[in-house]
């Protein structure tokens, strides 16, 4: 009772409710030695740990849950692969997300044949984690396979489908492909709204991926509508201090430096780096993504060598957690050239 309660919580964006009833019920397993009961609770949980942002705590979880499936074959085993992957992520922690994706895609291909919604999920997680690593197309071909595959298995107005629609927009948009963007996000939103609620998380999510586009269209004033509200969302369901939160402060932060809200955009990115900080570690790349935006932010306002301390240091991360080559570190490090010169 405590575990369906607790998931169908999750399920409508109460994820502190959501742990409170799964914790209870993973301690009554525990007492019970039901390792296979354990297990899904174990991976239930991991995954409300991961929406309120606890990332350590999820991963920590979902490895034990993958060290208990894996000794008796369990069928949820390619599941939790996937969703100690998505943490990784989160984490930063690319190589070891790709190594259990493949697996996981591997696995269901497999046993359930290309044309699964699993296969589906797997394919579009893999993408995300492409797209970290800078590899565009990779990502866009999968993305265009699984929302071709959630179209036929579920019909175009079903939320998996606005959730590939929003995925895909984004890898579109890295790929300069602004205008097959645009009408993708702007599906995805209709459908999300229609789906779940202005105020859901999801939302929020896919408003910000067609703010992000409309900025690259150069329609600021749009963009920032979409994020104040993104915004908004994300605080009213997860707090301030939430790394979903300092995400829309930092692309909010982005459309205001275009505007000329200099002033507006060093504070958000202050507020949304301060986050990252407390939530990651010190070389985690969405500290250097927020590193790099305030430094940019910081030139407009002549604030030179300060930008040029956090360049150095966001380059560093750029260079040891995703290579030189990566077109984030390529940027980062033009930045920093530039700033140098500045200052003679």
């Amino acid at each position: 009772m405590s575990n369906n309660l607790g998931w169908n919580l999750r399920e409508f964006a109460d994820f502190k409710k959501g742990a409170k009833y799964l914790e209870k019920a993973l301690h009554i397993f525990q007492n019970q030695k039901a390792e296979s009961a354990v297990a899904t609770l174990q991976s239930n949980l991991a995954m409300v740990y991961k929406d309120l942002g606890e990332y350590n705590k999820a991963a920590d979880l979902l490895e034990s849950t993958l060290n208990i499936q894996s000794k008796i074959n369990h069928q949820n085993l390619s599941t939790t692969q996937s969703n100690l992957a998505l943490v990784y992520q989160n984490l930063g922690e690319f190589t070891k997300a790709v190594e259990l994706l493949e697996m996981a895609l591997e696995s269901d291909i497999q046993n359930y044949g290309e044309s699964h919604p699993y296969v589906a999920t797997r394919q579009s997680n893999l993408a995300l984690v492409y797209t970290n690593l800078g590899k565009y197309t990779k990502s866009a071909d999968l993305l265009e396979m699984a929302l071709k595959s959630d179209i036929q298995n579920f019909g175009e107005l079903h939320p998996k489908v606005a959730i590939r629609q929003s995925i895909l927009a984004t890898v579109y948009k890295d790929l300069g492909e602004y205008n097959k963007a645009a009408g993708l996000s702007e599906m995805a939103m209709k459908s999300c709204i229609q789906n779940f609620g202005e105020l859901h998380p999801n939302t929020s999510t896919v408003q910000s991926n067609l703010a992000v586009v409309y900025r690259d269209l150069g329609e600021n004033t749009k963009a920032a509508d979409l994020l104040e509200k993104a915004l908004k969302s994300d605080i009213q369901n997860f707090g301030e201090s939430h790394p979903e939160v300092a995400i829309k402060q930092s692309n909010l932060a982005m459309v205001y430096q275009d505007l000329g809200e200099y002033t507006k955009a060093a504070d958000l990115l202050e507020k949304a780096l301060k986050s990252d900080l407390q939530n990651f570690e010190e070389s985690h790349p969405n500290v250097a993504i927020r590193q790099y935006n305030l430094a940019t932010v910081l030139v407009d306002l002549n604030r030179v060598e300060e930008a040029y301390s956090l360049l150095e240091k966001a380059y560093a991360t750029f260079v040891l957690r995703l290579g030189s080559e990566h077109p984030h570190a390529r940027v980062c490090l033009s930045w920093l050239n530039h700033v140098k010169g500045m200052l003679g």
